[in-house]
């Protein structure tokens, strides 16, 4: 902060969790949950008043001087006296060799369409909630006060029974006098990863940041944490899927604008294999995001509310099936691609802040692991509620890649790849909204000149259907939906916490 202006430092205000400390241990020690502001003289007063109203201690540590040097001192004895210049350039810098990674092979390529001999699309359906990046969190998130004290408007769950996943959480600070709330979100797929970095940062953000808008937070005041989690940085080929990481962040952080205002890393997260070898995590990179909810009333959750409502998929639909979860289902092999950044996301969701705020949405969900299937099907687990959409409007909304009629392309109807790539494929900037007939032409006038179909419509049938010109190619009861998509988390309860599990069965509804 000082390092061309200079800075004078008191350090006996510092405020200490252990007495005794030395001013080199004052200046030198890391410390969590404190950060270092630069505020105006002019309002100064304004941050204490804020301060003291939250509980929040603070102090005066000094100011900027204007000398370039940095002088810090205990009880008013200069303890550092260093030129800025110095400080900051006067040693030599790290050099690092960053080289992109071996290609995985000559015949190897990115798989546009899953392979002819694939399971029925109702299979699938079940197939793909019972995976573990899509079943439930549940045996995890019950272990935590995920309620914060009751100051919750959206919880991790979502529906009546608490049967289906939110989109995010969304607080409501006392202080707000329960008209605001705050959304906290995430996004994290270490599959996309080890596909591509640049792209896997990208989505992580435009996950964390269209989760947070799908709970009603605007788009405008949203900001971001990265947690970063690598292998060795000294060896090129992490040092370069880290620097592509990293220039997403920016370059996808810029198109959102959304701030990064806290961060950390884990590096070196490396171990030895049975035979010797390192073997190292996928980059991995987590991107949480928090925004202001201005309007409680445009907090709709994930879980459908009536029959006959109408279902509109909004965003640039461009189903990917490599690093999908469809694909680590049918091929158990790593992905070669990542679903590449939306240009249009920014002003998709932006669009759909203002149809939540006027009302027009029942009910919304992002596309993310398990594509829109999965998102659909969460839906309906949620609000107990059925659905029937048109495969064959997907087809026309489908951004479709080139070169797709030379790998088995052509109309969805009797095609099983192409329908499946359509409903379990992954992209990004997608959103599904459930609409009100009522309300239909003013959430399509809502979203004029972007990406918005209508795809089909909520029933009071249990059942989640796929159909195209009044043939039905899928349905699935939602009785067997929430099976598959609570099997393995109760497996996993009943072998690592049968405690858990015996609450759980005394209490089915998870309150």
């Amino acid at each position: 902060m000082a390092s061309e202006l200079g800075a004078d430092v008191e350090l006996s205000e510092v405020r200490l969790k252990y007495p005794g400390l030395a001013p080199w241990e004052i200046w030198l020690s890391e410390a969590q949950e404190r950060m270092v502001l630069a505020v105006p003289p002019e309002k100064f007063a304004a941050l204490t008043g804020l301060c003291e109203s939250n509980d929040v201690e603070y102090c005066d540590l000094g100011f900027f001087t204007g000398s370039g040097r940095l002088v810090v001192r205990f009880k008013g004895k200069a303890i550092l006296d260093l030129d800025c210049g110095f400080l900051h350039k006067g040693m030599p810098r790290r050099r690092m060799k960053a080289a992109a990674p071996a290609p995985a092979g000559d015949n190897v390529k990115p798989r546009i369409l899953p392979g002819p001999d694939i399971p029925r699309l109702s299979e699938l359906f079940i197939r793909v909630l019972g995976h573990h990046a899509v079943s439930s969190k549940e045996w995890a998130i019950r272990r935590y006060d995920h309620e914060v004290q009751g100051a919750t408007k959206l919880g991790p769950f979502a529906g009546r029974d608490q049967t289906g996943p939110s989109d995010a959480a969304v607080a409501v600070p006392l202080e707000t006098g329960l008209k605001r709330g705050v959304a906290i979100s995430n996004g994290f797929n270490p599959r996309y990863g080890e596909a591509d970095s640049y792209n896997a940062a990208a989505s992580a953000l435009d996950e964390a940041v269209r989760n947070a808008v799908a709970v009603g937070a605007d788009p405008e005041r949203i900001a971001v944490m990265d947690n970063f989690c690598w292998g060795d940085p000294l060896k090129p080929e992490n040092l370069w899927t880290l620097l592509r990481a990293a220039k997403a962040c920016k370059d996808a952080a810029v198109a959102h604008r959304t701030p990064f205002v806290s961060g950390k890393d884990s590096f070196n997260n490396e171990f030895e294999g049975p035979t010797g070898e390192k073997i190292a995590v996928p980059p991995s990179l987590l991107i949480s995001a928090m925004g202001i909810v201005p309007e409680l009333a445009a907090v709709r959750g994930s879980d459908l509310k009536q029959s006959d409502s109408l279902l509109y998929l909004v965003g640039e639909f461009s189903p990917l099936y490599e690093a999908s979860v469809l694909m680590d289902i049918l091929e158990d092999r790593p992905g070669l691609a990542a679903p590449e950044f939306s240009g249009a996301a920014p002003a998709v969701y932006r669009a759909f802040h203002k149809a939540l705020k006027a009302g027009l949405v029942e009910s919304c969900h992002d596309l993310s692991e398990g594509g829109l299937g999965a998102a659909l099907a969460e839906m309906c687990m949620a609000g107990g509620l059925g659905a029937t959409i048109d495969i064959e409007i997907l087809e026309t909304a489908w951004k479709d890649p080139a070169g797709m009629e030379g790998e088995g392309g052509g109309a969805s109807i009797g095609n099983p790849a192409r329908q499946a790539l359509l409903l379990f494929g992954e992209t990004n900037g997608c959103l599904v909204a459930e609409v009100d007939k009522s309300n239909a032409n003013s959430f399509e006038q809502n979203f004029s000149g972007l990406p918005c179909v209508r795809i089909g419509m909520t029933s009071q049938e249990s059942f989640l259907r796929v159909s195209a010109v009044g043939k039905v190619f899928a349905s699935t009861s939602l009785e067997e939906l929430r099976w598959a998509y609570l099997q393995e988390s109760d497996e996993i309860l009943d072998q690592a916490e049968p405690a858990a599990a015996r609450v759980r069965d005394t209490n089915p509804e998870g309150r």
